[in-house]
This record gives structure tokens, sequence and C-alpha cells, in this order.
């Protein structure tokens, strides 16, 4: 029996007996955990064919978990989301595992010559000249005094608002 076979032996199975308990795929997944096939012609997310095949609809959106365990594909755990949801769920579950400040691999600079650069921009420096003694560029330095990047470094002129 090939992987598509037995994931619609599945679904049929749960449209008989349905479950709460998550229904884990067994076989590849990506990196994000999430089970995968070879389906029409290119590789799809089981659990976005499990939730077209149980509901008879395509997704329009995002096909989302209820359970957060990104190999279930049982349909009662999942629903069509949007892009919005899914970063709400991803904050809520606190599932955003992304790398902050020097721990960035193409970071250029550490915390603590962060720490220099806002000093020097709350003195009134001027940024092409923090910009040199750094040296990164001009709108490395705007990005900071912005709060574009390095955001969870506090500037002084944001606590005074």
């Amino acid at each position: 029996m090939n992987k598509l076979s037995w994931l619609l032996n599945q679904i049929v199975e749960l449209r008989l007996n349905p479950t709460n308990e998550c229904i884990e795929w067994p076989y590849s997944a990506n990196r994000g955990g999430y089970g995968q096939v070879y389906f029409q012609g290119t590789t799809r997310r089981v659990h976005r064919i499990a939730y077209e095949m149980y509901y008879g609809q395509t997704a329009t959106k995002l096909v989302l978990h209820k359970c957060d365990n990104p190999r279930c594909f049982n349909p009662l755990h999942l629903y069509n989301g949007t892009h919005q949801q899914n970063a709400d769920d991803i904050t809520i579950r606190n599932r955003r595992d992304m790398p902050i400040g020097s721990a960035v691999a193409n970071s250029r600079l550490t915390e603590w010559q962060v720490i220099q650069i806002i000093q020097l921009l709350d003195e009134g420096k001027a940024l092409r000249k923090i910009a040199q003694q750094f040296p990164v560029s001009y709108q490395a330095v705007w990005d900071i005094k912005r709060g574009v990047t390095w955001t969870h470094l506090p500037r002084p002129w944001q606590e005074a608002e």
C-alpha cells in the first residue's frame, strides 16, 4: 500500500470512528516537522491533503493545527485559517524560534556595540560618523535609531515618549 492509499484509509476510518487523539504521519517530514508526501506532481503537506479529503473542499488559506502537533493530520484538529491567525498562534504558543541580536548568523555587531551606538545616537553624534566608527553602513545605524533592528535593546528616546 502506498502512502496516499494509507492516508485515504486513515481518513475513511476517521469518518467512521472519529477520535480526538492526534494521528501522526509516520513517513517523511520537512524541517518544520510537518508530514509531507508527493501528490499531484508536487510535494505537499499531509495535513492539508487530509483536510481537503475529509471536508471535500480545497483549503483556500492556510490549514492550521489546533493541537500544535505538526505531524498530526487528524482533520478534527485542523482548520482553515489566515496568515494573521497563524502568526497569532505562533506568538500565543511561544513557537517563534528566531535568533535575535548577535545570535543572527549574519550579524556584524554585538549587543555591547549596539548599546554604544544607541548612546552615541542619544548624544546626537552624526549617523555617518557612527557608521564609520563601527564599520557598518549608514542604513544599519539608521535602522538601529528607528528601532527597526535590535528591537530588544532599549533606546532612551523611546522611554521618554
